[in-house]
């Protein structure tokens, strides 16, 4: 039985047992064929990576990311040119449009003939909009059939709000919500942001030759200012947002929470960003404001080059809502837009998206 008032708070669950049986079931004794040639899937030989459904104030979503192989059976015009190998999948993700699927076939017997051609021909023209199919059919089963473990029925619910938020939850595509495509998501991640001019307004200095500038933005989010430094903090709300890429460099996380502390070092999206918490500031005995300083840099940049990110985070309970103050030192001249848009899409947008704290535009 699921205990959560209202479907208020943070829950989730590992679903990659699931994911494993559910394939096994719908990829095995998958046949296709023609005149010539039969092809099948004869089992599901390795799956690994995340899978799992999440759901906060009535918001039902699943984020995954997982690697598998499968193995097969062919036969080519008879018996005597059989046929079997493996097919791998580098990458099924919540965002993966249905053409995008990536796939390797391996055929343990290399023919001299040219049915190892004809079979991967066969393979790429007949089979894998098969076997696409079905990976972009799994996040709807997935939401349909774990949803209930974690999530109360509608009739249990007395909040409007999280039930209007219910309504809403039909995709794992964060960038649906958003109302952008899935391209357009992928386009801010680190490692494709392209530089653009730089901004007007720029302070110039030198650092490890480089020439640096400074950039300020605000946001507002419409949640607590404990709740929005808790998201740029713990460990398990940053892998959320940022589709299960953290990875710990040298940390010593605090509390259940396992919210990051001063000197920490870590890494996102493949160790595109690397980052250091410098000074943390959560002693407000209002828990109306904080702030966060960390050293932050992009892996293509100059060896050496950090820049320092400030984030001062106030409330305002008169007019219900939190304002996130952005500083930003130590950019290199050129990059100002990248990072800002990065910072934009990325650490705001995701962050509303996953956790109900704000309007996306």
């Amino acid at each position: 039985m699921v205990v959560n008032v209202n479907n208020w708070h943070w829950t989730d669950k590992n679903c990659l047992p699931w994911a494993k049986e559910y394939f096994e079931k719908a990829l095995t004794g998958l046949k296709v064929s023609d005149d010539r040639i039969t092809f099948e899937i004869t089992g599901l030989k390795d799956i690994s990576g995340d899978c799992e459904v999440n759901q906060r104030k009535g918001k039902l979503m699943s984020l995954f990311d997982m690697q598998m192989v499968l193995e097969f059976e062919a036969l080519i015009g008879s018996e005597s040119n059989a046929y079997n190998g493996s097919i791998s999948i580098p990458e099924i993700a919540f965002d993966s449009e249905i053409d995008s699927y990536k796939y390797d076939i391996s055929i343990l017997k290399e023919s001299s003939t040219n049915d190892s051609f004809d079979l991967k021909k066969f393979f790429k023209e007949q089979v894998k909009e098969k076997i696409s199919s079905v990976f972009f059919k799994f996040n709807e089963d997935l939401l349909a059939e774990n949803a209930k473990d974690i999530q109360l029925e509608s009739d249990k619910v007395t909040s409007t709000y999280t039930l209007q938020n219910a309504k809403l939850t039909s995709s794992s595509n964060i960038s649906n919500e958003a109302g952008i495509s899935v391209k357009e998501e992928k386009s801010v991640k680190p490692e494709s942001l392209k530089s653009v001019d730089k901004s007007k307004n720029t302070v110039s200095s030198k650092v490890h030759n480089q020439n640096t500038t400074s950039v300020s933005f605000e946001t507002i989010f419409t949640a607590h200012a404990e709740n929005i430094y808790k998201a740029y903090l713990s460990i398990p709300m940053i892998d959320a947002w940022s589709r299960r890429s953290f990875q710990p460099i040298s940390v010593n996380p605090q509390g259940s929470d396992k919210i990051l502390s001063k000197g920490d070092k870590f890494s996102l999206f493949s160790n595109n960003i690397l980052c250091e918490i410098k000074k943390l500031n959560d002693t407000d005995p209002q828990k109306e404001n904080y702030s966060i300083a960390m050293d932050w840099r992009l892996k293509d940049w100059v060896e050496g080059q950090n820049s320092q990110l400030e984030l001062e985070i106030m409330e305002s309970k008169k007019f219900g809502e939190t304002k996130m103050v952005v500083n930003w030192k130590g950019v290199p001249i050129g990059q100002e837009e990248r990072v800002k848009q990065q910072f934009e899409e990325v650490y705001v947008r995701s962050v509303k998206i996953i956790f109900g704290f704000g309007i996306v535009l």
